[in-house]
């Protein structure tokens, strides 16, 4: 069952109560202190994610990516822009993205 499914089967207070509990979480989460995740996207995609002190190898990445990756038609570049990003998690998400 999913989210929207399970919470349309609930009543008034069971909802009241999943919405106090989610607030209560939510607060918690957002107090925990935040990590950087590099990541290298190509195409829209997701090629490679980063530990927070990995800045320089992703940059390496991407340029290797490219090296590998020239494009041959430049009239749609957009489908060729390399981009490294930066994500700001919560330390309990953080490991999420390496496993």
């Amino acid at each position: 069952m999913g989210i929207k499914s399970y919470l349309n089967s609930l009543d008034k207070e069971q909802l009241k109560y999943a919405k106090d509990y989610a607030t209560s979480l939510l607060e918690t989460r957002n107090q925990q202190p935040r990590k950087t995740v590099w990541t290298l996207e190509a195409d829209h995609m997701n090629i490679a994610h980063f530990h927070e002190h990995q800045y320089i190898e992703c940059a390496e990445k991407l340029l290797e990516y490219a090296k590998q990756n020239i494009p041959t038609d430049f009239k749609r570049s957009r489908e060729h822009e390399l981009k490294l990003v930066s994500r700001r998690l919560i330390e309990s998400e953080y490991d999420e993205w390496f496993k």
